[in-house]
């Protein structure tokens, strides 16, 4: 991708004119980096801990919640794999207790998904929940009857137990 021109008003890199695909004379040393301060469109995070908690998305300049209606397995597996943790074991849960807008509800993955909203949902800020519907989620690894978590960059293992919020 060379020639990338944007408006401000795309919700995605590909919705902006650019030479097309193949199209450039650029070399690697010209590669093209982002970092997004307080949050980038469509990211993620869990309020409680680093891989379990309510779950909150940003968009368009503010983080949200996800409403817990038909919020399933699936769901949670894309939420942990875009967060980069473990997704052998996934949780879901009603976390309750957000603030702010209630950015998605219904969403309905089917694991093939790598961002929680490319998933089917009922449309940015339409629902019909509270905020006691919050969903939270916890991922984790597994390995012979122990839990891997990435806190930073420390390892944590745990015993298999039961979780509750």
């Amino acid at each position: 991708m060379a020639g990338v021109n944007c408006n401000g008003f795309e919700s995605s890199l590909m919705q902006c004119s650019f030479r097309g695909w193949g199209r450039n004379n650029c070399i690697s040393g010209h590669n093209v980096g982002i970092r997004c301060y307080g949050g980038c469109e469509g990211d993620l995070r869990l309020i409680k801990g680093s891989y379990y908690g309510r779950l909150e998305i940003y968009h368009i300049g503010s983080w949200g919640t996800i409403c817990d209606d038909s919020f399933r397995y699936e769901d949670a597996l894309v939420v942990c794999k875009q967060l980069r943790l473990g997704t052998t074991i996934v949780q879901y849960y009603t976390a309750g207790h957000g603030s702010g807008t209630i950015w998605l509800d219904e969403v309905a993955c089917n694991r093939n998904e790598n961002r929680i909203y490319n998933c089917k949902h009922r449309g940015w800020n339409v629902h019909d929940c509270s905020h006691s519907d919050d969903v939270g989620v916890r991922c984790a690894g597994s390995l012979a009857g122990t839990l891997i978590y990435s806190e930073g960059n420390v390892l944590i293992i745990e015993r298999l137990g039961s979780f509750y919020e």
